[in-house]
């Protein structure tokens, strides 16, 4: 998070804005995840935990390219608790998947 920071200022307040977005979508039920950008992280232990991948992700330091920023946000959301977790953040660029051992220590961890 933090080299990125240094490269898109903006970061940490988009960031801010696209998990109470997020969250007051997801928690409302009326909307698929897809269409809004997220898609399920792919994995046998990690599938239907609430893991998404954010491919839709407004970054105002990137003038210009609107929600295909190429920021990719990997979040856990936590239906019973109503809470988004942070998993992990990075340009589609520099990696090409998100890290499943992560996801799987979080998991442990629960």
């Amino acid at each position: 998070m933090r080299r990125l920071l240094k490269r898109y200022g903006t970061l940490e307040e988009d960031l801010s804005t696209f998990t109470s977005a997020t969250l007051r979508l997801l928690a409302s039920g009326e909307y698929p995840p897809e269409p809004l950008g997220l898609f399920p992280v792919r994995g046998k232990e990690v599938g239907g935990k609430g893991f998404y991948v954010a491919k839709k992700f407004a970054c105002r330091s990137l003038k210009g390219t609107g929600v295909n920023s190429g920021i990719r946000v990997v979040l856990q959301w936590r239906s019973e608790t109503d809470e988004v977790f942070l998993v992990e953040i990075y340009h589609k660029n520099e990696k090409e998947v998100e890290d499943l051992e992560r996801i799987r220590v979080i998991l442990k961890g629960q």
